[in-house]
């Protein structure tokens, strides 16, 4: 079956190289710009509707008819292009739609007449599908947003000006308007360059016009970007626009004639204002392609220290002006919980009680952003990302229960229930064991067991600790992109903990364990519809207990204890359970140590509307288990040898006590370990699975799916499994032993069907 498997396998992937490699369908073609291919646009012909790849490339499936081909991409222009013939490839060229100028149409400013907002309608583009909601002109800085998220710069025309400076245009227009400006003496203010006296000194390098009205400053922002006797970007006359109240105050006269003026040019300059302000602004994109480098790295320049000092000045909490380029960051933590803060413990007896120390110290550091080592690891390339989480805490621990009291430890049960003696069946006299009669064993066992610590008859002992524990957790994660066509992916993480588990009696067994797993990953892209995943996975665990009393003093054997293990690693006294009152247990042996490697490998085709992926994984665990199941023995002590008896044989009610029975030695019930403590279990397990997600419509999927699954059954790494064969008559048993001794199932198969 596993080779018959493998061969389907095989068959399927010839078949799926063979389909990806099937002719192209009917219609294909190209998305261009300047020459450049422009990926991500959406192309659609009737109902069909695709997006190109990185190359530019789309693909339209067969079911296609000739039409109107469409292709969408913010940021350029809607381009229509009628295809008669589906057989030829197409090229569609996209023309980049340029950004608003600072003199272009205007939306009027509040209500419109609906004959007014109807042919303005009319005029305006169709919006696209992919773009976001209209810009208003007024708006240079929403404009500017969505150029800079949405455009690269290799895609601009390379006759005009780069993106950046086409967003830095469109944001000046935005702003400054057409000469108007906000501020203080700003862009407008004193020129710089080798021109500044020639014209005033107004604009950005020689010469240039002085700024038009501010708003609420002194000479606004406007006046352009200066360039020598033409006018600058923007320019134009200055206006008298509205100082700054200091201003106004300083160089107001009390001449009515002046105060006449100066009115006058205040409300042209509001008015002015209101449209941009300044004079004509000429062509800006013109204008800026005229410009000599010099110039224009000049004004870069500018234009960026004023940009940074406004990100400088405005921000939410501390991260206002922060740098968005890619940088290693990280972050520390630290938290802190405390018995002090806890309610005190319900008191079982009404009276007071103690409440335990506890506290809970959770700390973490995490680093991680671009990873450089020489030209082996560049930055632009490879990202590390790593994590430490602790603890380190005392957890509160809680222990009820009755204890003999002294009287009672020596065989002296007056006032209490009647104990008879097990070889008489009578009562003891004056309810009491005698003292010949307690064993010896019982006798060195009760060193073990405490006095009780509390009054009353009633949960009069009780264990109020600590028990401490503390875990460290570090990962890694590492990204490497070596070529367009292939990445790698490492993450591994590591784990330590430790902590203690507290008896009742007060003894503290140890628990360690540590943990890793690992995962690296290989994605390979053979073409834009072909794509593999190879992936490979270890995983580690161990956990182990080291129980109070191991490798010290040997108990049972000193007491003349017969029957339970003689290891170091087993010594102390046996677990002993008693009816009513409080057990002498304590924590059994145990190593456990699991291993897990897995490979897996899947493929990915798309072909139009289907996206077929398919692949296969093997998994190996082992499992390393040492467990002393009650390696020490247990002893049960219920009070039934001590209780009296009817004539016919029953025992009596409100007779007979557990204590006494264990003084004298006679255990109701007794258990130990039987068989090898150790086991080397090892498995194999495989997989594969076949997926097609059909994107039937626009707004229908259909997932179709087969995974077939096959556990081989567990096997002992030194053939000690064994299991019973029964014969078909039912009467003969025959020990199977050595390797699988379950049948396999090799029927399981998952079908998987889904709609969206």
């Amino acid at each position: 079956m596993r080779n018959l498997l493998w061969v389907a396998t095989g068959v399927w992937c010839a078949a799926m190289a063979a389909w990806s490699a099937d002719p192209p369908p009917r219609l294909m073609g190209k998305v261009v710009s300047a020459g450049r291919p422009v990926p991500g646009a959406v192309v659609t012909l009737g109902d069909a509707v695709t997006t190109s790849d990185e190359a530019g490339r789309f693909e339209l499936p067969d079911a296609v008819v000739p039409g109107k081909l469409s292709v969408q991409m913010f940021g350029f222009q809607l381009a229509n292009l009628d295809v008669a013939d589906l057989s030829k490839p197409v090229a569609v060229e996209l023309t980049l739609r340029p950004p608003l100028a600072a003199g272009g149409p205007r939306r009027p400013r509040g209500p419109q007449a609906p004959q007014q907002r109807k042919t303005q309608e009319s005029e305006e583009e169709p919006a696209l599908a992919v773009a976001a909601p209209a810009l208003s002109p007024e708006t240079g800085a929403e404009e500017s947003f969505l150029v800079q998220g949405s455009l690269s710069r290799g895609l601009a025309d390379p006759g005009l000006p780069a993106v950046s400076d086409a967003m830095m245009m469109a944001r000046m227009e935005g702003m400054f308007g057409r000469g108007g400006g906000f501020g203080m003496e700003g862009f407008g203010g004193p020129g710089s360059g080798a021109g500044a006296e020639e014209a005033g000194g107004a604009g950005f390098g020689r010469g240039g016009v002085p700024g038009g009205p501010g708003m609420g400053g002194g000479r606004g922002m406007g006046g352009g970007f200066g360039g020598g006797p033409p006018p600058g970007f923007g320019g134009g006359p200055p206006g008298e626009g509205r100082r700054s109240g200091r201003e106004q105050k300083g160089k107001s006269g009390k001449n009515p004639d002046q105060k006449a003026a100066k009115k006058g040019a205040k409300q042209e300059a509001k008015a002015t204002a209101r449209e941009g302000g300044g004079g004509p602004p000429g062509d800006f994109r013109e204008r800026f392609a005229n410009m000599t480098p010099e110039e224009r790295e000049e004004m870069r320049r500018r234009f960026a220290e004023r940009m940074r000092q406004g990100a400088l000045a405005e921000g939410f909490g501390n991260r206002g002006g922060r740098q968005t380029r890619a940088q290693i960051r990280g972050q520390a933590t630290y938290s802190l919980r405390n018995d002090a803060f806890d309610a005190t413990p319900f008191a079982v007896n009404g009276r007071a009680v103690q409440k335990p120390d506890y506290s809970q110290n959770r700390f973490g550091v995490s680093l991680g952003g671009p990873l450089s080592l020489g030209k082996f690891l560049p930055a632009e390339r490879s990202m590390f990302f790593i994590n430490y989480q602790g603890t380190r805490g005392r957890n509160p621990y809680s222990g009820f229960a009755v204890m003999p009291t002294e009287a009672q430890r020596a065989g002296d049960f007056a006032g209490g229930l009647p104990i008879y003696d097990p070889l008489t069946r009578q009562p003891f006299p004056n309810n009491r064991t005698p003292a010949a009669r307690i064993d010896a064993a019982s006798a060195g066992l009760l060193r073990f067991i405490p006095a009780p610590n509390s009054t009353g008859a009633t949960q009069n002992y009780r264990c109020i600790t600590s028990q401490q524990s503390s875990s460290d957790n570090l990962s890694l994660r590492l990204n490497r992109s070596i070529d367009a066509t292939n990445r790698l992916a490492f993450s591994g993480s590591y784990q330590r903990r430790a902590s203690e588990s507290v008896q009742l009696y007060g003894w503290r067994d140890q628990n360690t364990g540590s943990g890793g797993n690992y995962d690296a990953t290989w994605s390979h892209n053979f073409s834009p519809r072909l794509i593999m995943n190879t992936r490979v996975r270890y995983n580690a665990n161990r956990t182990g207990l080291e129980p109070f009393f191991a490798n010290g003093e040997d108990v049972s054997g000193a007491l003349g204890i017969r029957g339970n293990s003689r290891e170091a690693v087993n010594f102390g006294p046996p677990n002993l359970n008693l009816t009513n009152y409080g057990d002498l247990t304590d924590g059994n042996r145990s190593l456990r140590r699991i291993h897990t490697v897995s490979a897996s490998n899947s493929w990915t085709v798309v072909r139009g509307a289907h996206s077929v992926s398919a692949g296969f994984e093997f998994t190996r665990p082992r499992w390393n288990h040492v467990v002393e199941q009650n390696a020490r023995g247990t002893l049960f002590f219920g009070g039934l040898a001590t209780r009296g008896l009817d004539a016919s044989g029953n025992a009596l009610p409100r007779t007979g006590n557990d204590f006494a029975e264990f003084l004298l030695g006679l255990p109701q019930q007794s258990s130990v370990r039987f068989g090898a403590a150790d086991a080397y279990m090892r498995q194999s397990q495989y997989s594969t699975f076949f997926e097609d997600e059909w994107r039937m419509r626009p707004n229908l999927t259909l997932n179709l799916g087969l995974r077939y699954e096959d556990w081989e059954p567990f096997t002992e790494k030194y053939g000690r499994l064994s299991n019973l064969l029964l014969s078909p008559a039912r009467d003969a048993v025959t020990v199977v032993t050595g390797g699988p001794v379950i049948a396999p199932d090799r029927n399981n198969f998952s079908p998987r069907l889904a709609l969206s």
